[in-house]
C-alpha cells in the first residue's frame, strides 16, 4: 500500500465512491483498474459508528450525529465519479482527499460541524489545511451541532498587542526572543507552540523529581542542539525587524511567570523546525491555545523526522564540549591570543559596562573580558543573609 502511495506521487485518480461508512469513511473504486479500497479522508474526523459482535454497526447504540454526517456524504457522492488524492496510509485504509467539482467534502463537513480536525492527518496533505481549519473555526463560533456546547479556551487579543513589527535584541532561548517595539518598549516573547531540544536521559529520585545535575552543568552548552538552535535563531534574526503575531498568552503557574506565544515570520519557528532544532507541542483536540502556523510547524516536523535532522537524528550528540578559561589557563592562553591579534567572540553576558561574558567559537571556551583602560561602576548585589550557627536541638545534636 505504501508503495502504491508513493507510485502516485499525489496525482489525481479517477473513483468511483461505492460505500459511505461514515461521514469521514468511505469505500471507493479506482478507475480504470477497479482497485477496490477504503479511504479515510485526510484531516477530519466524523462520529462513527459502534460495532457490535459481528462488526457491523449496533442499531442499539446511537452516536450523536453519525447517521447524519454519513447521510451527508452519501447524498453527495455515493455513485458519484469523483478524484481521489492518496497522501499516506494508516492500517489496512488509505489516507487521502477527496476532489469533486462541487468542492471539498471535508471542508463542507467541518462547516456544518459534523466533523472535527485531526492534525495528524492534515500533515499529509500538500494544500488545503487551512481552509479546513478555517470551515472549524467558522463552525465553532456558529455552535453548530458538534460544537454547540463549545466554549473559547484562549482569550481573543486585538489591536496592536494581537500583531506588530519589532526589532530583535536579544536571543534568550532556541524559543525565546526580546524585541523591541516602534515606541521603545521591550517585550519578552515565545514561539508559539514549539519546544527547544531537551535534556534525555536524566533521571529521577525516589520521589520522583529529577535528579540534580552535575557541578558545572550548563544547559545551553550540554544539552544536544540547544545551542544550535539558539545560534540559528541569533544569526537570522539578531538586529533585524520582525512581523510578530501573538498567538496567545499562557497564564502564570507552578511558580512559571506569564508567556505571550506568538509567531515570528522571518525564517522563525517553521525553519527552527524544519532543521530538526526544535519540535512540535502536541495538544488536545479542544485546545485553541496553538500557533497560528500549527499545521505548517507539524509538515515541517515531519520533514524533518523523515531526514533524521537534528534532535530527530538517531546518532548520540553529547552536546558542546566548552572549556572555562579560569585564571590560571587565562596566563597560558594570553600569549596565544596576542599572536592572533583579533578573535571572534559571541557577548553572552554583560556583567557591567567594562565587564563581559564571552564565548570564543574556535576553542569553544567561554571567559570573562574586561575593556582595558576603563572601569565602569558595577550592578548593586542583592544583600545575602546573615549567617547563623546552627541551634543545638533538645536532643543537643546540631540542626
Amino acid at each position: 500500500m505504501r508503495a502504491f502511495v508513493d507510485k502516485q506521487q499525489y496525482k489525481p485518480i479517477k473513483a468511483v465512491i461505492e460505500h459511505v461508512r461514515d461521514g469521514s469513511t468511505v469505500r471507493a473504486f479506482l478507475l480504470p483498474d477497479f482497485y477496490h479500497i477504503t479511504l479515510m479522508i485526510s484531516g477530519i474526523r466524523c462520529p462513527g459508528f459502534k460495532l457490535d459482535s459481528s462488526g457491523k454497526p449496533d442499531p442499539n447504540i446511537k452516536v450523536e450525529y453519525a447517521e447524519e454526517a454519513r447521510y451527508f456524504v452519501e447524498v453527495r457522492l455515493l455513485q458519484r465519479e469523483v478524484e481521489i488524492i492518496l497522501e499516506s496510509v494508516n492500517n489496512a485504509n488509505f489516507i487521502g482527499t477527496i476532489v469533486h467539482p462541487k468542492g471539498n467534502i471535508a471542508e463542507l463537513l467541518l462547516k456544518e460541524g459534523f466533523a472535527k480536525c485531526v492534525d495528524w492527518s492534515m500533515t499529509f496533505m500538500q494544500s488545503g489545511a487551512d481552509r479546513l481549519k478555517a470551515a472549524e473555526t467558522q463552525a465553532k463560533e456558529a455552535r453548530k451541532r458538534l460544537w454547540k456546547d463549545w466554549q473559547a479556551t484562549a482569550p481573543k487579543i486585538t489591536g496592536k498587542e494581537k500583531e506588530y513589527t519589532a526589532t530583535v535584541s536579544e536571543v534568550i532561548n532556541g524559543d525565546a526572543l526580546l524585541v523591541k517595539q516602534a515606541n521603545g518598549v521591550y517585550k519578552k516573547i515565545f514561539l508559539a507552540s514549539i519546544r527547544p531540544p531537551k535534556e534525555v536521559g536524566r533521571a529521577n529520585d525516589d520521589e520522583g523529581k529529577p535528579v540534580a545535575r552535575p557541578k558545572g552543568f550548563r544547559p545551553l552548552y550540554d544539552i544536544p542542539y540547544m545551542f544550535e538552535a539558539r545560534e540559528y535563531l541569533r544569526k537570522k534574526l539578531i538586529g533585524k525587524k520582525v512581523h510578530v503575531v501573538v498567538d496567545y498568552i499562557q497564564e502564570a503557574r507552578d511558580n512559571y511567570p506569564e508567556k505571550i506565544c506568538a509567531t515570528v515570520t522571518i525564517n522563525g519557528n517553521r525553519a527552527l523546525v524544519s532543521k530538526g532544532l526544535a519540535t512540535v507541542v502536541r495538544y488536545r483536540q479542544d485546545d485553541d491555545q496553538r500557533s497560528s502556523k500549527y499545521q505548517d510547524l507539524l509538515i515541517a516536523e515531519n520533514k524533518a523526522n523523515k531526514s533524521q535532522l537534528g534532535v530527530h537524528s538517531k546518532k548520540e550528540n553529547p552536546g558542546l564540549r566548552v572549556t572555562e578559561i579560569d585564571a590560571a589557563r587565562a596566563k597560558l592562553e594570553l600569549s596565544a591570543f596576542q599572536r592572533a591579534q583579533r578573535i571572534d567572540a559571541i557577548v553572552e553576558f554583560v556583567a557591567s559596562g567594562s565587564r563581559l561574558r564571552l564565548y570564543i567559537p574556535k576553542s569553544n571556551s567561554l571567559c570573562t573580558f574586561l575593556l582595558g583602560g576603563i572601569n565602569c561602576p558595577r550592578a548593586t548585589r542583592a544583600a545575602t543573609e546573615t549567617y547563623l550557627p546552627p541551634k543545638p536541638n533538645h536532643s543537643g545534636t546540631r540542626l
